[in-house]
């Protein structure tokens, strides 16, 4: 559980390690979770509860096989390396000041290009509304919204990863209630300038909007049913010749990352386009230790000039089911999975999983196109609350346009904790 302790607001950081040993205590319940579960994260709060300070981290220590050394595309040869990586480092700070203005600040200590992942302000002072500004990922797809930490297998599913947005600097409202969800937003590149791996070198950064409808016909503890439609429209980069578009590229891994990789290990696609449409349409239910999700992407790439569209697709449909009798859990303001209900035992929790997940970018014989088909069963145990003992075998079949097919074998082990 997290630890709380009442302080001075005035020397909420300045007494944080003296603060470490007051009384611990449960949180009160965010009624907006259908089910209890433990924390992570050490808390600090005024006495009022209308300022408070989180810190905590996460960390994932994997190891990966591959059966195949390197595979061959439009791109050229993709190395696949089997080793150790440091997956994610992370600290975060987040919080709460007057009782209405929500802030977090994340950062990736494992050597990765994006240092900054979370870095927003939000407003949460309006009934069954709130605004957010600054970096984060913007509302599209549960998937793609849902912190890593707590999903079912090792990494997102192939389509997510190729079409979601990421990170992004953004403004967003969110509306909800007891039956549905829904955002709105416009986002631009992160705060680097990045869009999907394109830079702006000489131009203005381009800008998209955004939106998703989630329904939640159930939303009880241990019972879930929510079905919806997520989409954004992304303009790419212009350059230094006026009129003229930078590349888009659309990147993921094979389904593991491989070793010493501290970017994806795939550009799936590299087209030179006017602009970028994706939908998708999706369904989540939860009935006690078990779940189930399914997606299906559309991405349409607009071309400059005469050059064809190209519409790129993909899909995946995934299950898991707690031997233990634990449950997800879900977040009912922003339609997303916000981890597991507590350990029923001290023997621990464990979970099963299956997932087939398609991404498909050959359409129109794009030169760099490539199919993947991935076939996923996954074992996680939860020796406690905060740490989860990860195995993922992935049996894939790499499609490249103008090259054999390849098919080959991943295995997968992570070491997980939350502070």
């Amino acid at each position: 559980m997290k630890r709380k302790v009442y302080l001075p607001a005035a020397l909420l950081l300045g007494t944080a390690g003296q603060a470490l040993a007051g009384t611990a205590g449960p949180m009160p319940e965010d009624m907006s979770l259908n089910g209890t579960y433990t924390k992570p994260g050490f808390e600090f709060c005024t006495k009022d509860k209308a300022n408070c300070l989180t810190v905590g981290g996460s960390l994932m220590v994997d190891w990966t096989y591959f059966s195949r050394d390197s595979l061959t595309s439009g791109l050229g040869t993709i190395a696949t390396r089997t080793g150790a990586d440091l997956r994610r480092a992370r600290l975060h700070m987040k919080g709460t000041l007057a009782s209405v203005w929500d802030y977090k600040l994340e950062t990736e200590l494992n050597g990765d290009a994006q240092l900054i992942k979370d870095a927003f302000i939000r407003y949460t002072g309006m009934d069954s509304m709130y605004f957010t500004a600054g970096q984060f990922r913007p509302a599209y797809n549960t998937v793609e919204n849902s912190e890593l930490t707590t999903s079912n297998f090792m990494e997102r599913a192939l389509a997510v990863q190729a079409f979601g947005m990421g990170h992004r600097m953004a403004l967003q409202a969110n509306f909800y209630n007891n039956w549905m969800t829904a955002a709105v937003g416009v986002f631009g590149a992160d705060y680097n300038g990045n869009i999907n791996g394109a830079v702006a070198t000489a131009a203005d950064m381009p800008f998209g909007v955004n939106g998703r409808v989630m329904f939640q016909p159930w939303n009880e503890p241990g019972r879930v049913a929510a079905f919806g439609v997520g989409a954004y429209h992304q303009d790419a980069f212009g350059n230094a010749t006026a009129g003229v578009k930078d590349t888009y590229t659309f990147n993921t891994n094979l389904g593991l990352r491989a070793f010493n990789n501290a970017t994806p290990s795939v550009v799936y696609g590299s087209v030179t386009v006017d602009n970028v449409t994706s939908v998708n349409v999706e369904g989540v239910y939860v009935q006690g230790p078990f779940d189930a999700e399914a997606a299906y992407i559309w991405t349409n790439v607009n071309q400059t000039a005469a050059n064809p569209t190209q519409k790129f697709k993909g899909y995946y449909v995934q299950a898991g089911y707690f031997l233990t009798g634990e449950s997800r859990v879900w977040n009912a303001k922003d339609s997303t999975f916000a981890g597991k209900t507590s350990n029923n035992s001290d023997t621990g929790a464990f979970q099963v999983a299956a997932r087939y997940d398609v991404v498909n970018m050959t359409n129109n014989n794009v030169a760099a196109g490539v199919r993947q088909d991935n076939v996923t069963v996954g074992l996680n145990y939860y020796p406690v609350d905060m740490v989860k003992l990860s195995a993922n075998y992935i049996h894939a079949t790499f499609k490249p346009t103008g090259a054999a097919n390849t098919s080959y074998n991943m295995l997968g082990l992570r070491a997980q904790a939350l502070v």
